[in-house]
Order: structure tokens, then sequence, then C-alpha cells
């Protein structure tokens, strides 16, 4: 059996029974092939060269052309390496009607700078020619399709101008030796073995291309540059039936001539492993990598795009995983799909050896990671937020909200044209994969990551100047993957027989005393239980047989004793991660196994834990509720203890929470502002400290359940008269909160300690806001959104010398209170310059208002953003418990949605000119440190 080969795990069955049941239910989805962009216009003309027209306005005006002639390195004969790439150099040399370097010069003239807006490339398999027109002007356009004829059919190869160029592809040659280039035909001979990829590097041999001589380059140019072997792109600003008409006109008479015929390049993936070493006396680095390669995968169905949308988000949460677990102490592991050019893909996993790992340390360390990622998979708590945030990108592409550059467009059309593959409009792709998407379950993501571990052709590659052979031969690596399968393998033979705690002394269950409607929502009611818990039972809209359990506690940060909020973040997400009896790793295979999420989090007046089960796991959803209430456990070990020690004296130390923290405490007049020195931070950070916050935080008797439910409401309560019923009243009841005191902005604030030559810049607007209804909030979201599209483009722009821009805003629901922010970085002798720019740009809006193109991209960018009432019953009931905790109003979200729909500029300018004589600007910096 091959080292590293996959071994199914006691998940694998069951996923490939419900992946069995999928394609049951959807017979026809893997033979449904995908739709094509529906303004994408394509076609050939008589002489068989091939075009592709998109029409796309963004940026305004501009225009991206493409010539596409596929050939490349895997084309030259032997004596020929080189020559393709020559040839391209060549067509910018002289063509009949643009003798010598006059078509460069009348490029510039057109406007077109040689780099920027002119250029061409060449690969193994494709030669590209580039322009970028500032417009569509029709005589620019007409010329640019003029020097297409001229490239495809008349290029003069000057013997003069051959010599001349040989210079330039040799300095070219030479200015990209390094490591990398040096290294290259070995990675690609290893990867690749038996094929002539490692010996055609693109740029060729210099002594191939210092003999090569016009005639020559003209007879590889005539063999291959046949219009049957071409193609015209065209992103952009433009008529299509024009430029169609165009392209017909100035390209339909070149004549057609046959071209050679190539064999398949993909190589079949074999069995087999092999070791690699990269040594290079300039490598920097010091890494070990898993390569597995991968059969290809074409674009061209339903069932195809899915499958490459899963294994993304697979590869996705693998980093994030391992991202997490070293935390900044040891070399997280890099995982990526990469196209191969035989087409074929090579899942990679590379790990950095750390600073005085030895390459033993890090091969164990590399195998338990993806040992680990095989055997556990991935908990719904890791897929759910990569998969809503995916949705809601679909969505922002699909409403316009977020918008695609040509740039970008026409290299994702060339792909697709080259792999045979359709072009996707995003409103395709949202409608494809979205409603897919929000049903998506860890069993599938888990198959997914499986399927693309299961290649048995892999390659470990060493890298490292000391590495002159692998470190390591098969055998020893072999004995490595033994070594760390004892230990990491036992939990999966427990995996079945993992489960909560069981309650040796079982709650007594109360009861629920009164059972009256919930106002403004059908069907829903509102319980009060024995204990004074209210449970208020919500109707779910959406498709599916999930339970949402969200619990809001009044009490948040400001409720703690001074010193304690740094740490109460950090201690109610532990809850999310591991429960009275298990650490981090059973717990997330134990929510793994049944479909359970859970997510806490605490703000300055309220906290919460939302928890989604299928309805098949409600008793042990509940049960995980009452446990995490009655007996939390949030700190899981001495070792996890020290990391989060130093993550808080690194928070302390930092320049920017130093900044935001003056800033905070300059504008209020409250002992809760007090800062945190470092001493009181490590004190804070122990495990009884933050056991004692948790239970502060939430306690039963004060808090309310919302329970969103997809059925009916008697089934529930069987679990609600036992598991939340039975919940005690905390003693230990913190004060009441009450409103930050608020002071006038001082003046300007001036800190030194930052750690490089740039200036921190936080202008902080605040002032009364009358109300927290959900029109005002969106009358001033909509003037701080308007505030940064125009700061991003002003001064990162037309200015300079700015390196970020954010802005920010929020309501204070209690005490009514508007507070703003805008933040950016600068060289320090910008500073004066940049801030009066900003204030300037601020009182403009304030005077002149938002015009109605300003309202409607803020709401199209609202409702794409704002998964609340589209993505999911969370991401809903997260919304509930945010306007519940503002002002008691489940239905908050719906009147936000309404309000956005009826935005208007003259009721938005209404509203921010009767707040602009209140609002006022305090000024703060952080300075580079003093010498």
């Amino acid at each position: 059996m091959p080292l590293l080969s996959f071994r199914p795990s006691a998940r694998r069955p069951l996923a490939l029974l419900l992946g069995c049941l999928l394609a049951a239910a959807l017979p026809a989805l893997a033979d449904t092939p995908l739709p094509t962009h529906p303004e994408l216009r394509s076609g050939r003309l008589g002489n068989g060269l091939g075009w592709s027209l998109l029409p796309n306005a963004h940026p305004k005006g501009q225009i991206h052309l493409w010539l596409t002639v596929d050939v490349g390195a895997m084309d030259e004969a032997d004596d020929e390496r080189g020559y393709a790439h020559f040839v391209e150099h060549m067509l910018f040399n002289g063509t009949a009607r643009y003798p010598g370097n006059s078509l460069v010069t009348r490029l510039e003239a057109l406007g077109l700078r040689f780099g920027r807006d002119s250029n061409a490339l060449t690969g193994h398999h494709q030669t590209r020619y580039m322009l970028t027109l500032p417009d569509s002007e029709p005589a620019r356009l007409a010329e640019a399709l003029e020097i297409f004829r001229e490239w495809a059919a008349h290029a003069s190869f000057s013997p003069d101008e051959v010599i001349r160029e040989r210079g330039v592809i040799e300095a070219e040659w030479r200015a990209r030796q390094g490591p990398g280039q040096r290294l290259s035909p070995r990675l690609i001979s290893a990867i690749l073995p038996g094929s002539h990829y490692p010996e055609r590097n693109p740029i060729g041999v210099m002594e191939q291309v210092q003999a090569a001589e016009a005639p020559r380059l003209k007879a590889f140019y005539e063999r291959w540059y046949a219009p049957g072997n071409m193609h015209v792109l065209a992103v952009g600003d433009f008529d299509p039936r024009h430029l169609q008409g165009l392209i017909e006109r100035t390209l339909g008479g070149l004549p057609a001539r046959p071209f050679p015929e190539r064999p398949p390049r993909l190589r079949p993936v074999t069995d087999g492993i092999r070791h690699l070493a990269l040594a290079d006396p300039e490598r920097s680095t010091r890494a070990v990598s898993l390569a597995q390669r991968q059969p290809r995968l074409v674009l061209n169905s339903q069932e195809a795009l899915w499958t490459h949308t899963v294994e993304n988000l697979a590869l996705r949460l693998a980093s994030q995983r391992s991202a997490t677990r070293q935390q900044g102490h040891r070399a997280s592991l890099s995982l990526q799909l990469a196209p191969l050019p035989d087409g074929s893909r090579m899942l990679q996993a590379r790990l950095p050896l750390a600073a005085g790992h030895s390459a033993e340390d890090g091969a164990r360390q590399l195998l338990a990671e993806l040992g680990d990622l095989d055997r556990n998979g991935f908990s719904l708590d890791e897929l759910r937020p990569q998969r809503d945030l995916f949705v809601t990108g679909l969505k922002q592409l699909a409403s316009g909200t977020t918008l695609m550059d040509s740039r970008t467009l026409i290299g994702r059309l060339e792909a697709a044209r080259s792999n045979g593959e359709p072009l996707l409009s995003p409103r395709q792709h949202h409608a494809l994969l979205a409603d897919r998407l929000l049903m998506l379950e860890p069993g599938e993501l888990n198959a997914a990551w499986l399927d693309m571990r299961a290649s048995a052709e892999q390659l470990v590659i060493w890298e490292g100047k000391d590495f002159d052979t692998p470190p390591l031969d098969a055998a020893h690596f072999a004995r490595l993957e033994e070594s760390v399968r004892p230990a990491a393998a036992a939990p999966a033979r427990k995996q079945e027989d993992v489960r909560l705690v069981r309650l040796t002394d079982p709650p007594k269950a109360g009861s629920i005393t009164t059972i009256a409607p919930l106002d403004g929502i059908p069907g829903g009611e509102a319980w009060t239980l024995s204990n004074g818990l209210k449970a208020l039972v919500v109707p779910s809209t959406r498709r599916g047989n999930t339970l949402t359990i969200g619990l809001h506690s009044p009490r948040g940060l400001l409720h703690l004793s001074d010193g304690n909020h740094p740490l109460a973040g950090q201690a109610l997400s532990w809850l999310d991660r591991r429960t009275v009896n298990m650490d981090a790793e059973p717990f997330s295979r134990w929510k793994a196994q049944r479909g359970i999420g859970i997510r806490s989090s605490a703000a300055d007046l309220g906290s919460q834990i939302i928890i989604t089960s299928p309805d098949t796991h409600l008793e042990d959803a509940f049960q995980l509720l009452h446990l995490q209430l009655t007996r939390p456990r949030p700190v899981a070990s001495p070792a996890q203890m020290a990391r989060i020690r130093a993550g808080l004296k690194e928070l302390a130390g930092n320049p920017s929470w130093q900044l935001q923290e003056a800033v905070r405490r300059s504008l209020l007049d409250d002992p809760r502002s007090t800062p945190l020195d470092s001493e009181n931070i490590l004190w804070l950070a122990d495990s009884a400290r933050a056991r004692d916050i948790v239970r502060a935080l939430l306690p039963p008797a004060e808090s309310t359940v919302i329970l969103l439910t997809p059925g009916q409401p008697t089934a529930l309560r069987p679990f609600v008269e036992r598991y939340l019923a039975s919940l005690p009243a905390h003693e230990d009841a913190a004060p009441a909160a009450r409103p930050l005191r608020r002071r006038s902005p001082p003046a300007d604030l001036r800190l030194h300690g930052g750690t490089a030559q740039r200036t921190e810049v936080l202008l902080s607007i605040q002032g009364p806001a009358d109300d927290a209804s959900p029109e005002n909030e969106l009358a001033l979201q909509a003037l701080m959104r308007e505030l940064s599209t125009r700061l991003r483009t002003e001064l990162r722009e037309n200015l300079g010398g700015t390196y970020s821009v954010s802005v920010s805003n929020q309501i204070d629901a209690v005490d009514k209170h508007f507070l703003g922010s805008i933040r950016f970085t600068c060289s320090p002798e910008r500073e004066d310059e940049l801030v009066r720019h900003t204030l300037q740009t601020f009182d403009d809006l304030l005077a002149h208002g938002l015009d109605a193109d300003a309202i409607e991209r803020f709401r199209r960018q609202r409702e794409s953003a704002e998964p609340a009432q589209q993505a999911s019953d969370e991401s809903r009931m997260a919304a509930m418990l945010r306007s519940y905790r503002q002002d008691g109003d489940l239905l908050r979200p719906e009147r936000t949605t309404a309000a956005l729909a009826q935005l208007d500029a003259a009721a938005v300018n209404q509203r921010i000119r009767s707040l602009a004589p209140r609002l006022k600007i305090h000024r703060a910096a952080m300075l580079p440190a003093q010498p």
C-alpha cells in the first residue's frame, strides 16, 4: 500500500451513502451542462479564427483586447527551444504596416503605455498578445484590430531586428535567474516524470536563442500562426455588434491555413511515492511538502462546478484549522490545489520548518496534521462562517454590489475557452450554488476532502539550502507515519463513543406556566417557565429540519468589574470549543457527528449563545446549552493559557490597540474605561477567573431563549421543561448596566509608540442620534458608506502616501449616541494634508448630502451583504438577538428591510442635516516611536 494512502474512517460509509441518496434524488444533475453567460457572444470566422466578446462597463470606457495563439514551448522541436517566445518578441519589432520599432511608437501614440497597456506572454501551450484601450473611440478600436491582423499574418522578421532582440531575450533570461528558476526544471521533472515539460521552459535555451535566425523563426511563425489556431477576446465597455462586425471585416480576410495537430498532453495519474530534495545556496526557507497529483476536473457540468466549489471550501477550512492550531507558535500548514501544465492538478500541503526543528520534526507535524484532517474532518462550526461568507460574496456579485473588473473577466474568459468550459455570469453562479451551499453539511465536505487526499501518486518535497539529498528516505518516512498513527488514531476508534457527560443528578424538570401568542409573529408563542425564564418560539420559514436556539443575556462587558472586559470575549468564545468533559478535539468530533453548531459572543450590554441542531438530535442540543450555562469549562490546558497570556500581552503592546483605547478613554468619563497594564492582564488570564466570567455573563434566570423551529412548538416542550425550566438562578448577581458617561472631545491626542515609519490617524465622530430607529441608523450608515467610498478613491488614488482607509459607525441603543470613526495610516509628512482633505470631504457630504446614485449603491450593498433574511436560520437568529438586545424587538430585521426599500435621498439628507450640528470630531494619532 502506498505511503499516506487514504484510509476510510467511520464517517466515510455514511458519507458515501448520503452521496448515493443525493444522486438518486437528483438523477440528472451530473449530466446537466452548465449554462453560458447570457451576454457573451462567440463564434468563428470562415477562416477558422475564433472570437469571444463580453460587454462589461467596469471600469467605464475601458476595453481589454487579447489575441491568443495556441502555441507555446511544448510545440517547439528539440532544436527550437525558445522559438515561441522569440516570435512573441519579434511581433513588436516590425510588421508589413509597422516596420522596425514603429509599432511600439504607434501604440504609445494611441495612449497605450508599453508594458502596462500593451504586452505579451508565452507559456507552455499558448502565446497571448494583450492591448488595453482607454476608451471605445471607433478609430482607436479599428486600429487595434489592424495591429492584430499584422501580428496574425504580416510579421517581417528583419535579420537586423532578430540580432538586436537576442540580447533583449538574454537580458530577460538573466534577470530571471534565481533559486526558483534554477530549481523549476527539477521540480517539474519530479511532478510530471517522463514528459517534455522540464526541458521546455518558455524563455528557451540561450544557446539556441543566440543561434536563431530570421528564416527559421519565420518558418515557426508560419507553421503555427494560422487563423484556425487563433482566438480574439474582448471584454469591456463596447457595443458587441459593432465590434463583431469590425472583427469580421478586419480579420475575416486572412487566408485559412493548416497547422500541426498536437498529441494529448494529459499524462495519466499513476501509483507511487517519490522524494525530491530542492537545494540552492540562496534558498532562505526550509520546508517539507506533500504533493498529490489529481486528475483533471473540467467545469462543464453542474456537478463538476459543485465539486470544485466544495473542494475549495475544504482547502480553505483545512488551512484555517492549521493556522488556528498553531496560533503563531509553530509554522502553519498551507494547502493549495493548483493546475499543472499538462491539465492535471496538484494538491500540495506545505509546512515551513520552524527554527530549531529537524526535518524529522517537520515531517512528523505534517503527517500528524494531515492525519487529523483525514480522520476528524470539519465541524459545522468551522463550515458555517466560510459557507455563509461564500454565499454573501456570490450575492454581492449577482446583485452588482461588487463589480468584477474587465481585466479579471478576460482572464477568466480565456481560461474557460482554453479548458473547453463555459463562462458563467455572477447571477448564474449564484443561482446554481447559493441554495445548495446553504444546505451543505460537514459530511459531504469531509467526503470531498478524503476524495482529494485519495491520490496514490505522491511526491515528498524537501526545500532548503542544506537538503542536497532527501533528509529522510522512503522507509524512514513510512516509519514516521506509523509513529504518529497510534496516538492520533486512538480517538478515532472511540469516535462513536463520544458523548456529553451524563448528569449524575439529573435536574428536576420545571414547567411552562403560561403560553401566549407572540405579538407580530404568526404562529409564534411566548412561554413563561416556572423559574422565570422566557422562551420565545418563532416558526422558521426555511427549508430543512434544523432547530436554532438563541440565548440572550442582558449582561455584557460593562457589567464586569474593572479590568475583566478584555478576557470576557475570549472566555465566552471558549464555550464553542469544549464542554464539561471534552477538550477541543473530541468536542469537535461530537459536534460534527451530530451536525450541531455552537457560537458564543459578548457585547458591551449583552451576551449570547446560538446553537443549531437537526431535529434528530434535539436532546443533545438542549443538554449542551444546559451544561454550558451551569457547568462551564472554558479553559483547556496550561499550554493554552500560556498562549492566551502571550496574546493578551501582545494586544496590550499593540500600537493600534493603544491608540483605540486612548481615544476611548478621552471620550469617556467613566471608571470602566480604566486602562490595563501588562501585569493586570497576566493576572486575569486564569482558568477560574474565566469560568467566573462566563457564569456572570450568562445568568439563566435573567436570560431569554428564542427557539426558531421548523416544526410544531409542542415537540419542543419536553426538552424546554427538562433542560431550561430547571436552570437555577445565580446568587452572584452583577450590578445593573448603566450607560457610559461621555465627555466632549478634548484637544488633539498625539501618542508616540508606533513600530514603523507610519502615522496611524483615527478621527472619531460622535454626537446625539435622537433615536436608534432603523431609519436613523440607515441614514448614518449611508453617510459613512459614501464617505468611505470617496476617501478610498481620493486618498489612495489621487493624493498618495496613504496605506489604508477604513470607516465604521454604530448607534448606542441605550443612550442614543452615534459614534463613527475614520482610520488611515500614512507617511508622517502627509498627516496634516490628509486630515484636512478628509475633514473637507466629510463637511461637503454634510452640506450637500447624498445623491440618488449614492443611496442606490448603499441599498445594493446592504441588500447583498446583510444575510439576516436570506442566508440561514442561524444568521436570522443572530439578527433577532441583536435587535432584541437593542430594543426588545424581534421584528427589527424586517422593519430595517422595509425601511431600506423605502430609502430615498431626500429623507436621508434631512436626517443628516438634523444631526450635522451636533456631531463633533476628535483627532488622534499614533506617531512612530521617538528615537
